[in-house]
């Protein structure tokens, strides 16, 4: 009787343990998804921004994204619009996010504005700076476009 009840206190001394272990798993999870959704309205929405750095393949492209500023709309939901405008045209688009507020994704027409291709994919975003906005490729290439508010 003494080792039933000895198993059965270990029993649940575990599962208690594995109860708060995993509550605490979300309630972080939690508190990094709503971090990145902050990080993603006062740092990427509504703000003019312009490509101050993006390489395709370790080459260099920023040049390709000279006098294009850009414009991601939104509250801070999944989807919200884009414009990507230089001195001809202003091309309209969407971007969206997964729920973890971590990807970002982006769709642009490219009949006028060709480099705008190189950004129609699903990017890693990897910073927390509020100056630049930094992404790198999701399917694992080496590509990266960093983004900077417009002075």
């Amino acid at each position: 009787m003494k080792t039933l009840i000895c198993k059965l206190a270990l029993f649940t001394g575990i599962s208690f343990f594995a109860a708060v272990s995993l509550n605490s798993c979300t309630v972080k999870d939690d508190l990094d998804t709503a971090l990145a959704q902050r990080y993603l309205v006062t740092s990427v929405l509504n703000r003019n921004l312009f490509v101050s750095q993006a390489t395709h393949n370790a080459a260099d492209i920023t040049a390709e994204f000279n006098g294009i500023s850009f414009l991601f709309s939104g509250s801070g939901g999944s989807t919200g619009t884009a414009s990507a405008a230089n001195d001809l045209f202003t091309v309209n688009g969407s971007w969206n996010v997964n729920a973890n507020y971590d990807r970002i994704g982006f769709s642009f027409p490219t009949n006028n504005i060709g480099s705008l291709a190189f950004m129609n994919r699903q990017w890693l975003i990897n910073t927390s700076d509020p100056n630049i906005v930094m992404l790198t490729d999701a399917n694992g290439g080496k590509d990266i476009l960093y983004f900077a508010g417009l002075k």
